[in-house]
């Protein structure tokens, strides 16, 4: 938790962008913006759009052993202290170079490394901790660990009226501030990540702190016990903990969402699904789905009679935005699962909230012992939800587009597979 040695837009002397860099300027300044929902002199309410971090991470064992990291402090020490003493080839000066600039949608005050904690499950009595930055076009993110977020809601609260202080004591205060307004609010946290934001004003350094946040539950809202099946923290997973209700045969409730079989009168909302998945650029890596009204309703009715076919439906609007399918299990435990989002949907939350719980439900219920899916490796969209539960690429191939070309012929699209074991989730 040292300062950071360095203004939020000071590059290497002699530093001249490259052609590229420049281009990739330009395309961060095209990101999505961040929209304030409250602000206060000493904090504001925030949605952030998707992003992911990079950095040097430690684990943190407060008891641990000497020599251990036990704060993460200890991590500030130990990459920071050789730079300190002019080493400009240490972990810490590294880590700056590769950083690039700020996301677009950051205040441009805000320094390029800052610390994050608590993003992911270590075991008892420790905790991750790491000097990070955003990734951005133009940064380096190769041999960094990555942590990538969705879209959400983040509580920041401004230690500016604080500056000059220890960063330390400025921390413990905005902690206390925090954990204040949580207990009178609308808002609960959404998991236990903690990000400490450095900004350069007034000639000074000054620290926030960013909580992620999500509206409580309704109070109403009270499972019986033979309803709750499995509350299953996603380990791997940097957002809140995979929460699902079995509240009836094949059907799975979470916080915003039922999952559960598709239905005849469904056809409608899987017509809106399989038009989207037409407009989308990546629409020849799949197969072909009917978008006329007879031959959709025939698809919805062959999708009801299917055990292995779940439908997302969104609570507030009684809207189905995904179509799931458990494509097929091998005998060693592997389950392929596949899915496809109404893009009109995509950037709330609900596939990874989806596919969470029924990842949940295939390792506790199913026998599955690891979650395969396969798609193009170009679809990021797509992706994100996927990495975001803890999936990793296993492999890249090239595989046949499933519809010909405008000349007849059939071209290639790079596709990857993704795994998720049960001991990862």
């Amino acid at each position: 938790m040292n300062e950071p040695a360095k203004k939020p837009g000071q590059l290497p002397e002699g530093y001249q962008p490259r052609t590229p860099e420049i281009v990739s300027m330009v395309e961060q300044a095209q990101e999505a913006k961040m929209k304030i929902l409250e602000e206060t002199p000493s904090f504001r309410i925030a949605q952030l759009p998707e992003f992911e971090i990079f950095g040097l991470e430690g684990i943190v064992t407060p008891k641990g052993k000497k020599g251990s990291l036990r704060s993460g402090y200890d991590l500030w020490r130990k990459l920071h202290l050789s730079y300190a003493d002019g080493d400009l080839n240490s972990p810490y000066e590294v880590l700056f170079r590769d950083a690039g600039a700020i996301p677009a949608w950051m205040p441009p005050e805000m320094c390029r490394i800052h610390a994050a904690g608590s993003y992911r499950d270590t075991g008892a009595g420790s905790f991750p901790y790491m000097l990070f930055a955003f990734a951005v076009p133009g940064g380096k993110t190769g041999g960094y660990t990555t942590v990538r977020f969705p879209a959400g809601t983040w509580a920041m609260f401004s230690g500016l009226d604080m500056q000059g202080k220890e960063p330390g004591d400025v921390i413990h205060a905005l902690r206390e501030r925090f954990a204040q307004w949580l207990s009178g609010c609308r808002y609960e946290r959404a998991q236990d990540t903690e990000f400490e934001m450095y900004g350069w004003k007034n000639d000074d350094v000054f620290t926030d702190l960013w909580f992620p946040i999500r509206e409580k539950q309704p109070e109403s809202y009270q499972p019986r016990t033979p309803e709750i099946v499995s509350m299953v923290e996603a380990a791997r997973a940097p957002a809140a903990a995979m929460r699902y209700v079995l509240a009836a045969p094949h059907t799975l409730e979470t916080e915003r969402l039922i999952v559960r079989k598709f239905r005849p009168k469904d056809w409608r909302d899987l017509q809106r699904i399989a038009l989207s998945n037409e407009k989308s650029p990546f629409a020849d890596c799949d197969t072909a789905w009917p978008t006329d009204s007879k031959g959709i309703k025939k698809a919805c009715k062959s999708l009801s009679d299917g055990e292995q076919f779940w439908a997302v439906e969104v609570k507030a609007s009684g809207k189905v935005v995904c179509f799931v399918n458990f494509n097929s299990m091998s005998d060693d435990g592997t389950l392929n699962v596949g899915h496809v989002m109404n893009g009109d949907f995509t950037g709330n939350g609900y596939e990874y909230e989806a596919l969470g719980a029924l990842y949940a439900y295939a390792f506790e219920h199913c026998g599955a012992q690891r979650i395969t899916a396969t798609w193009t490796l170009a679809d990021e969209e797509k992706l994100a939800p996927l990495r975001q539960l803890g999936m990793t690429i296993t492999e890249t191939f090239f595989a046949p587009k499933f519809r010909p070309d405008p000349d007849g012929t059939t071209s290639q699209f790079e596709a990857c597979r993704l795994r998720l074991t049960k001991e990862d989730f």
